[in-house]
């Protein structure tokens, strides 16, 4: 059985989207050739099944525009949108978070971005229409990206810094 997950990325930074495909695969390869020796001894000494397959699917989007014009046009929902908020010369992110609600609600969102105090009041009153945002404060390492990210597909209960994610819903 597999489990297909769907995720736009938006950020006008190019090595952004490199450095996250790299997460996200990590995140959600479950092959046995990547487990660790350990892992693949307990698994075989409990007589565990074979795990799910799950598979992403990133949608890569460099514009406000753009990722509006990609959740309109996508007969399949995404699980997720990692938005940056500054993205020149285009829509910015809070734009982008105003129509997205003429799209649907039920988006989980993960708000990228360096650049939060002066749009601090629009997030936080636009974010509270969407299932879960979170705001995330580059730079941000990875690890704690990858946490965040099981943690709302997964349901795992990592332990998140404040100083680095704020649940704004």
């Amino acid at each position: 059985m597999s489990k297909n997950y769907r995720v736009l990325l938006t950020d006008d930074d190019q090595g952004i989207h490199d450095v996250l495909r790299m997460a996200f695969q990590d995140i959600f390869d479950t092959s046995d050739s990547v487990k660790s020796t350990k892992e693949n001894l307990l698994s075989q000494l409990l007589g565990a099944q074979k795990t799910d397959k799950l598979n992403i699917e990133l949608i890569h989007t460099y514009q406000g525009d753009e990722a509006l014009s990609r959740l309109k046009e996508q007969d399949d929902p995404v699980d997720l949108i990692v938005l940056d908020m500054l993205m020149p010369p285009g829509v910015n992110g809070v734009e982008v978070l105003k129509q997205l609600v003429d799209i649907s609600k039920n988006f989980k969102i993960v708000i990228s971005t360096a650049y939060f105090h002066d749009l601090e009041a629009d997030i936080r009153e636009l974010s509270q229409n969407f299932e879960e945002v979170y705001l995330l404060h580059k730079p941000y390492d990875l690890d704690t990206f990858s946490k965040l990210v099981k943690n709302i597909f997964f349901d795992k209960h990592y332990e998140l810094s404040q100083d680095d994610i704020i649940k704004l819903k």
